[in-house]
């Protein structure tokens, strides 16, 4: 049998003989706390991936909040009232998408804030110009709040750029809501994630291995109260509470809000809309 060349065997001894490096990062950014652990076996090449990352994370922030009045999205909000507006092409392409979500969940995902009432709904609300790149709010009180929906863009531009780097191994959160998840951690388990045990009867299926998207959504059902948790609630509230698991961090986002918007009878007709839905678990309120 043919002797394999040394540089072959070399190759081999050294995939085998580098023990791999985690990288931990945090960085803030809508609101929340972004997180992200990466695994590899080149710790400066996953510490210079991971700056990249938390960058995005800011340029997201930038196109998205509608806080902060430099964001492209907060100048919307102040000026698409008084007629239309030049957007960037990716805003007007997340503003397109948000618009095919409220149609995929009967209009359960909604971005739009504001006192519209039922005098308009957010496809009549809204108009874009593709051809120019502009946009134009067509009731006066009329505002959008991309809330959760960002949170989700921004984990899956993330996992386009370790996919992009060869990042093959890596966990990301915003705000312990919202996840992305691929490959496994450095010992060669797999990444889990356990919510508060406190608020859900069955914790015990929320730890199983996360591979892509999932997302955790709440609201405090409590009378007078209307309170979106972005990260798990104390077990002081009674509350209605979803989680999805999908290919992306954004699909599942946007499903487990809609869920929280959706009476059960309509639930079954909104979920067979979503391709690639991996697992939902919805929870009514527990008391």
């Amino acid at each position: 049998m043919p002797q394999q060349p040394m540089g072959a065997r070399k190759r081999d001894y050294m995939k085998f003989a580098v023990m791999p490096e985690t990288y931990h990062f945090q960085q803030h950014a809508m609101a929340s706390l972004f997180e992200g652990w990466l695994v590899g076996e080149d710790i400066e090449h996953l510490r210079a991936v991971g700056n990249v990352i938390q960058a995005e994370f800011l340029r997201v922030e930038e196109l998205l909040s509608r806080h902060d009045p430099v964001a492209s999205l907060a100048r919307l909000n102040r000026e698409a009232t008084r007629g239309w507006v030049q957007v960037e092409r990716e805003l007007l392409a997340v503003l397109q998408d948000a618009l095919h979500w409220f149609g995929v969940t009967g209009g359960a995902f909604d971005i739009s804030v504001g006192t519209m009432g039922k005098t308009m709904q957010l496809q009549e609300a809204l108009a874009l110009d593709p051809k120019t790149s502009r946009v134009r709010y067509l009731h006066p009180n009329l505002s959008l709040d991309f809330g959760g929906y960002g949170k989700g863009y921004a984990l899956d531009c993330a996992a386009d750029l370790l996919q992009t780097y060869q990042i093959h191994h890596a966990l990301l959160h915003g705000g312990r809501s919202s996840f992305w998840a691929t490959g496994k951690r450095a010992d060669k388990s797999p990444w889990r994630i356990r919510l508060p045990q406190a608020v859900f009867s069955h914790a015990d299926q929320l730890s199983e291995p996360l591979q892509g998207g999932l997302s955790f959504s709440a609201v405090d059902s409590s009378p007078q109260s209307t309170e979106l948790f972005h990260s798990p609630p104390s077990s002081a509230h009674q509350v209605q509470m979803s989680v999805v698991w999908a290919e992306t961090a954004l699909k599942a986002e946007v499903l487990s809000t809609a869920i929280l918007a959706t009476d059960p009878a309509s639930l079954e007709a909104v979920i067979p809309n979503f391709s690639s839905i991996k697992k939902v678990i919805s929870y009514s309120p527990i008391i």
